[in-house]
C-alpha cells in the first residue's frame, strides 16, 4: 500500500500494529515520521516509536534514532544511540562509530 501511494491508509494499518507491539510497524512508523514521507514530519512520534521498537530489541531503532539525532546536528546524542545499536549486534552502527 506505502509503495502505490497510499501513505495515508498505509499510517493507519502501522498504527494499529504498532499499538499492538509489532516493532517492524514501530520502526516503520518512525521512520516515516521522522522523514516526513507521506506524514508532516513529527521528530517527537517519531523518536517515541524509534524507543517503542528498541525496547523490544531492535537494533535498527537505535540506529536509527542515532541518524535522527545526527541529521539535526546533535552528535552526542547520536553517539549514544549508536553505542546503544552496536551493543544490540548493529553493524551499521559499528561502521557508523568507526567513521
Amino acid at each position: 500500500m506505502y509503495e502505490t501511494g497510499e501513505r495515508r491508509r498505509t499510517v493507519q494499518l502501522l498504527l494499529k500494529a504498532a499499538l499492538a507491539g509489532v516493532r517492524e510497524a514501530q520502526l516503520n512508523l518512525a521512520n516515516i515520521y521522522d522523514d516526513a514521507d507521506g506524514v508532516r514530519r513529527d521528530i517527537a512520534k517519531g523518536r517515541y516509536w524509534y524507543k517503542r521498537a528498541i525496547t523490544q530489541g531492535l537494533p535498527e531503532g537505535a540506529y536509527n534514532l542515532g541518524m535522527s539525532y545526527l541529521n539535526r546536528g546533535d552528535k552526542r546524542r547520536a553517539k549514544r544511540w549508536f553505542m546503544v545499536a552496536k551493543s544490540m549486534g548493529s553493524e551499521d552502527a559499528v561502521e557508523r562509530l568507526s567513521r
